[in-house]
């Protein structure tokens, strides 16, 4: 009765083989994703660490993000919302 009150609601879902088979291998390819990029990952953040910026100040952070995002294919539109570090 409990389990039933609860999937009524939203709060549980259960799900079929095939949808956790699913989850299984969407979580498996965010964990690969995870380790090919984790030495970049790395690199990113330690360069934010060594120049800290304050709020609404991060403009060498952005410029570090713009282009590792560029270099990946990315267009970005640069000074959004007249904010020289918004992309």
């Amino acid at each position: 009765h409990q389990l039933a009150t609860l999937k009524a609601r939203g709060i549980l879902h259960l799900c079929t083989a095939t949808q956790a088979q699913n989850i299984s291998m969407h979580k498996q390819a965010a964990s690969d994703a995870a380790e090919v990029l984790a030495d970049e990952i790395r690199h990113m953040a330690t360069a934010m660490r060594d120049c800290p910026e304050t709020s609404l100040r991060g403009i060498q952070s952005a410029e570090l993000l713009i282009r590792i995002l560029e270099h990946d294919g990315f267009a970005i539109e640069r000074g959004v919302a007249g904010m020289p570090n918004a992309f």
